[in-house]
Parts: C-alpha cells; sequence; structure tokens
C-alpha cells in the first residue's frame, strides 16, 4: 500500500482524532518532499526573521551541488541548521550540533520548519 493511502487511512481512525486542547498538523502528501533538500538556518534567537530557508530540486545536478555545499557550510558554523533531504531510499532530518548554541538554535529551526510544512 503506498504511503499517501496509509496516511488517508490513519486520519479517518478514531484514535487519531484530536483530543480536547490538541492542535492540528497539517499533513502534506509525501510526494511534494520527493527529490528535494530543505536548508533552514537561523542565526540568532532573537526574532524568527533571521531564519533563513532555501529548497533544492536534488534531480537538478547544478542545485543539487548548491544544495551540498550550502549544507557544509550551515554545518561547519555556530548557526542553528535544520536540513531536509528527502531522495527516495536517502531520506534524512540534520542538525548542526557543533556547539551549545547551535543545537539550541537547530531545535528553534526544526521547529520552525514543521510549523511551516517543510517536512
Amino acid at each position: 500500500m503506498k504511503l499517501d493511502q496509509q496516511l488517508k487511512i490513519a486520519r479517518k481512525k478514531p484514535e487519531n482524532k484530536l483530543g480536547k486542547g490538541g492542535f492540528a498538523i497539517a499533513l502534506v502528501d509525501p510526494k511534494s518532499f520527493e527529490n528535494s533538500m530543505h536548508v533552514i538556518t537561523l542565526d540568532n534567537m532573537d526574532s524568527e526573521k533571521s531564519v533563513k530557508e532555501e529548497r533544492f530540486d536534488t534531480k537538478d545536478s547544478s542545485q543539487s551541488k548548491s544544495a551540498s555545499l550550502m549544507m557544509a557550510t550551515a554545518l561547519q558554523g555556530d548557526q542553528g541548521a535544520t536540513i531536509v533531504d528527502d531522495q527516495p531510499g536517502k531520506e534524512s532530518i540534520i542538525q548542526n550540533f557543533n556547539s551549545d548554541a547551535s543545537k539550541m538554535l537547530s531545535q528553534i529551526s526544526s521547529g520552525y520548519s514543521i510549523r511551516h510544512n517543510f517536512v
């Protein structure tokens, strides 16, 4: 059974309904992420306005190279980084844990990526 069909079936089950005080998370069709990489970086926690987000098509070789370069740069610095790589068979979420500051900023950027449907 395909994943999108499994999601539709799971959403209809009574145990997956929202409880009192719960909130909805919009589930997005996984095919909309296929062969893409999102790089989300956060330089400081003062404002979400400092969040930088870029999406790359990993089937395009020049975009794939740019994504790799941006990912390497983000993971070597002290800024927060959440990288969502969705290549079939290689799906992953990567965060920058170089320092305590980058760990915290990476957690914030991860929450940002969830709230804005990047994952």
